[in-house]
């Protein structure tokens, strides 16, 4: 947790000195992966506590698709992400805090999404994209795996 400590205040040193030059920090948004929650206190609770802590004053917001954890849960799975996309597009233009635009930092399929937002409406507009694991850029190539007889089993290979 240390290093992640030390990445997260080295990350937020980058968007400060590419902001605004004031006695405000620019404000972030952050949107979580798959399977995680906006506010999960173990992930992007803790991740919005070390932006807060280092950077007194700023607003952060979080992404939340529904109205609880439970239900954005569920949307990072089954969730149709073009409405997904259009409610977070007017929620952060309905944001006062963010009207004069916003870091936006995604992790995983979250990064994806922080990117659709940039294509899709940007408004208010997202000055510093950063995102973790988000395969922008598809996958290339598969690992190839080993030929198998009909009498092995691949699960013996695996484990």
């Amino acid at each position: 947790m240390k290093y992640l400590t030390r990445f997260v205040i080295f990350i937020l040193i980058q968007l400060v000195l590419t902001g605004y030059v004031k006695a405000l920090y620019r404000p972030v948004v952050i949107w979580h992966g798959m399977g995680d929650t906006c506010c999960n206190p173990d992930s992007m609770g803790k991740i919005q506590e070390i932006i807060k802590d280092t950077l007194p004053g700023i607003y952060t917001y979080s992404v939340m698709l529904g109205e609880d954890e439970s239900e954005d849960k569920k949307a990072s799975f089954f969730g149709n992400i073009n409405e997904e996309i259009d409610s977070v597009c007017e929620k952060l233009k309905n944001d006062e805090n963010l009207k004069y635009g916003f870091n936006a930092i995604g992790f995983s399929q979250g990064g994806q999404f922080l990117r659709a937002y940039v294509q899709r409406c940007n408004d208010p507009p997202v000055y510093n994209l950063i995102t973790f694991g988000s395969p922008h850029n598809g996958k290339k190539h598969l690992f190839r795996m080993p030929s198998f007889s009909s009498h092995s089993n691949p699960l013996t290979f695996c484990r």
